[in-house]
């Protein structure tokens, strides 16, 4: 029995036997919602009992998701039985409700995660707007300054042209021969 609770815990599913009943207990620590996930493959019957023993649930759907509201905290008792003549996979799962955060494609797990991506995302976007914005900014400054560009262009090359110039003037100079007559 040890073993079937332990892989049941760590494996979230369990083999149940034809009319075999398996019972979960979930210990609710003082929250007020229960959220159980479940899915089976043949005719499963499912019934759910609050701390005060009372019947919440009694259902015989092969899969679902249950929420359920409880007054006061203790163990909430989950009953399953396997209505079928068959061996029958029955997995299930018990998130906990206060980590889900309604979003656009409905709800997300471990909010704490969803919010730190959230705020990186929002960062992201903001340095992507002030680069694209300094991009623009550039982007007018040089098409402004295009005829000064166009201008220290043209006037380097004239100097470079009268360096070129001199130069020539200078070096063809050392080849003459001036006699004094």
């Amino acid at each position: 029995m040890f073993c079937l609770l332990i892989s049941s815990i760590f494996c979230r599913f369990v083999m149940l036997q034809p009319k075999e009943e398996f019972v979960i207990y979930d210990d609710l620590d003082g929250r007020k919602e229960m959220k159980f996930l479940y899915d089976a493959r043949d005719n499963v019957r499912i019934q759910i009992f609050d701390s005060e023993n009372k019947k919440a649930v009694d259902t015989n759907d092969r899969s679902g998701c249950i929420y359920l509201q409880q007054n006061t905290p203790g163990l909430m008792k989950i009953n399953i039985y396997n209505e079928s003549k068959n061996v029958m996979k029955f997995s299930y799962k018990a998130p906990d409700v206060t980590k889900e955060k309604g979003g656009q494609l409905g709800y997300v797990n471990d909010s704490d995660l969803v919010g730190e991506l959230t705020n990186l995302l929002d960062k992201v976007i903001d340095q992507q707007n002030l680069h694209v914005e300094k991009s623009y900014k550039h982007y007018e400054m040089v098409k402004k300054s295009r005829k000064w560009v166009r201008f220290l262009v043209v006037f380097e090359l004239c100097l470079t042209g009268f360096a070129v110039y001199l130069m020539h003037k200078d070096f063809v100079s050392l080849f003459e021969t001036k006699r004094k007559v």
